[in-house]
């Protein structure tokens, strides 16, 4: 098993990222909204939820996770990634990582 990471900088991006790793074969992928310090450049992290906050500008990314059986696989989401972004090396695209898991639990449940 393998662990994937990655963070998209461009969020508009997020469907067209979606649809290639499903095509890839990918399923099971996890992702949520962040944002990097270096991206934010303030000297505080705003609370995206105060109350008496009416215009807290979010600039953020989404940062998205899957574990897959192979490293073919990894390879896949890579080539999808690239084929989304332009190409991972480039400016303000984002993060492509993956590492093996010595462990993973709870995965392929059937029933309910």
């Amino acid at each position: 098993m393998w662990m994937i990471w990655m963070v998209l900088d461009k969020p508009d991006l997020l469907e067209e990222l979606l649809e290639a790793f499903t095509t890839a074969g990918i399923s099971g992928l996890t992702m949520m909204e962040s944002s990097g310090i270096y991206r934010r450049g303030l000297p505080h992290i705003p609370m995206r939820y105060m109350i008496g906050q009416s215009q807290v500008e979010e600039c953020g990314n989404v940062t998205l996770w899957a574990m897959v059986k192979s490293e073919t696989e990894v390879q896949a989401c890579l080539a999808a990634a690239e084929r989304v972004t332009g190409g991972m090396e480039k400016p303000n695209t984002g993060v492509f990582c993956a590492w093996p898991l010595a462990l993973a639990v709870g995965l392929n449940k059937e029933g309910g």
